[in-house]
């Protein structure tokens, strides 16, 4: 398998491996977009090689606590 990673190919490489989401264009089966804890990757050969969109200013918030006497008050958000 070979994996485009922004500018750079990789060979043997995969994509993250916790899958969130997954679209196949229903008109271009060859386009398929997954979404996972490690971004968005886009393929426009039916995943022979994937390009990975590392410019989005996004994050993934796993857990947080709350105080119970007071529930609006959050602490310790952790993200990856």
């Amino acid at each position: 398998m070979m994996e485009i990673v922004g500018s750079r190919t990789h060979y043997g490489r995969k994509t993250h491996v916790d899958q969130h989401a997954m679209i196949i264009h229903p008109m271009n089966p060859e386009l398929f977009i997954i979404g996972n804890d490690g971004g968005v990757y886009v393929s426009q050969n039916a995943g022979l090689t994937w390009e990975h969109s590392d410019n989005m200013p996004i994050t993934q918030f796993y857990t947080c606590e709350m105080d119970y006497q007071n529930p609006r008050h959050f602490f310790r958000w952790h993200t990856r």
